[in-house]
């Protein structure tokens, strides 16, 4: 007869190594999700705990004087946007490129710009108030040029989408700016 029990040890013990690294993942990352999370911008308003009038939570904001874009709470914000920022950068060149005679193809270009338009519009504001006007310039006019598109009204809603492409652009130089201290 073969002796297993030296064997359910060595199994015993991995598997208590596997499950508590397992453990450890899975603690880490509600804790990551939980202290990184943004606060929505509605929570700051209506004064939720721990919420501040931006929007962000007390210890996400750097110490006074600090550039913007060092800032811990600044750096976090714009990671965090980084993804709704590329797809808006996708969908207006969607938009820009639509066959005006594909209806169905139009319509579901212009709906994802309204969808990530829409999305940045509302998502939670910035640590510094100036950051997050700066970073918000010109979403209003895709929404409204998104808006335009799905009414099937192309050349005001490419006339719209420039419009808040140019004011974002004007905007640029002054976020840069921002972020460095300037």
């Amino acid at each position: 007869m073969t002796d297993h029990t030296d064997d359910r040890k060595v199994r015993s013990g991995r598997w208590r190594r596997v499950r508590g690294a397992a453990l450890a993942t899975a603690a880490l990352a509600v804790w990551g999700a939980v202290v990184f999370a943004p606060v929505p911008a509605s929570a700051a308003r209506d004064g939720a705990p721990g919420a501040t009038h931006a929007g962000v939570h007390p210890a996400a904001v750097g110490a006074p004087g600090q550039v913007p874009g060092e800032q811990p709470g600044v750096q976090r914000w714009l990671t965090l946007r980084e993804g709704l920022q590329i797809e808006l950068n996708n969908a207006i060149v969607a938009v820009r490129t639509l066959d005006r005679s594909d209806r169905a193809g139009a319509t579901a270009r212009c709906q994802r710009l309204l969808r990530v338009a829409g999305a940045l519009t509302v998502f939670a504001g910035a640590p510094a108030a100036n950051v997050d006007r700066l970073a918000k310039a010109g979403m209003q006019k895709f929404v409204t040029g998104a808006q335009a598109c799905l009414g099937g009204n192309y050349d005001s809603a490419l006339a719209t989408i420039q419009a808040g492409l140019d004011e974002r652009t004007a905007a640029q130089d002054a976020l840069d700016a921002t972020l460095m201290g300037h």
